[in-house]
């Protein structure tokens, strides 16, 4: 797994990776993913390095201004999910950003760039509900037509709404993201 952890400002934040809650522990698991928040809801980007995660969370979060929707980067190269466990329904799931990388993203080719935000503004988006989880596959993996099954995704004892989209294809994928998006 890749990703742009820098250690020493772990340690200068009080040594956290992450502000998961103990009991949610032992229900998660880490993620080489991008989540963005798109109007009100969380949506996962989950491939391979260089399959094109963020240069789609940026071209997410460009369209959803140029529609005046709400949108923000929650995290650029991987994420903590957890479900907390409810004895009543589904919990949903929940993504926790790395606190050492709150303020950051990759731009392939010329490094990691701070957004120019602090700390202190990240703490209302992370963690997020997660509505979508996207994968990011090769052209000839997607089905035309999928069934009901496959725009389910299970994961951490519950569903999530799943999507499969073409990588290093930004345009097609938003495009089918923001589709897909209009019917959750």
């Amino acid at each position: 797994m890749t990703h742009y952890i820098d250690r020493h400002r772990v340690e200068d934040i009080g040594g956290d990776l992450f502000d998961l809650p103990a009991e949610l522990e032992a229900n998660s698991q880490l993620v080489h993913a991008a989540v963005v928040v798109i109007g009100s809801k969380g949506v996962l980007l989950n491939g391979a390095t260089a399959s094109g995660k963020s240069l789609l969370q940026r071209l997410l979060r460009e369209r959803a201004a140029s529609l005046g929707l709400f949108s923000t980067l929650v995290s650029d190269d991987y994420i903590r999910i957890a479900r907390p466990k409810s004895a009543h329904e589904t919990a949903p799931l929940m993504a926790f950003a790395p606190i050492a990388t709150m303020d950051r993203q990759e731009v392939h080719g010329v490094g990691v760039l701070s957004l120019g935000t602090s700390l202190a503004d990240h703490a209302a988006i992370s963690p997020v509900c997660l509505h979508m989880w996207v994968d990011l596959v090769d052209e000839e993996e997607i089905k035309r037509s999928p069934n009901r099954s496959d725009r389910q995704f299970e994961i951490l004892d519950g569903q999530v709404s799943h999507l499969i989209v073409p990588c290093r294809q930004a345009l097609r994928a938003a495009d089918m993201i923001f589709a897909a998006l209009s019917t959750c």
